[in-house]
């Protein structure tokens, strides 16, 4: 019991250390705001690249299968541009979260304690959907465990086998 409260004690002293300022806050959100709008900047031109690549390798394409192929790169570079246009253009949760902050009259030891009890709740959140896309991805890997065992068909079992050592692999990864 000893130990426990040892290792309680220098767990909430590091958590306490590395709580963030307000100010401190501010400024990572500075910088990874610049990095997601470069991100966001560079996902809209590859995405455009990809949409007119397959736009021309679609109308020089002769075999259905080969057009088919053309077609889904430009799917994805449509899609691409839309994610990128997203974090370019949007402001992130943060930033909203900083510019409600800013925007009213309140102390920097108000703000330094509400920065503090949204990161907490951020970090609260997180891990709870890392529970949860464990959770999916492990039922997901013992439903195709139950039809692997129960199928008759060699290459289905081995299929089945495998997508259920991937979706474990994921479940443990998160």
């Amino acid at each position: 019991m000893k130990y426990f409260k040892l290792l309680l004690i220098c767990f909430l002293l590091v958590s306490q250390a590395s709580a963030e300022t307000y100010s401190e806050f501010s400024e990572r959100l500075k910088n990874e705001t610049e990095i997601i709008k470069n991100d966001g900047l560079g996902l809209m031109i590859s995405g455009g690249l990809a949409l007119l690549g397959g736009g021309y390798g679609w109308s020089a394409a002769k075999k259905p299968i080969e057009k088919g192929f053309y077609s889904i790169a430009q799917t994805l570079g449509l899609l691409a541009i839309g994610y990128g246009a997203e974090s370019y253009f949007l402001k992130q949760d943060e930033e909203i979260f900083l510019q409600v902050l800013n925007s009213s009259d309140i102390s920097e030891a108000q703000k330094n304690r509400m920065v503090q009890s949204y990161l907490k709740e951020k970090q609260d959140r997180a891990e709870d959907a890392r529970w949860i896309r464990r959770a999916s991805s492990g039922l997901g890997g013992i439903i195709n465990l139950v039809y692997a065992s129960q199928s008759k068909d060699q290459t289905l079992k081995s299929f089945l086998y495998i997508a259920a050592g991937i979706q474990f692999t994921w479940a443990f990864s998160f």
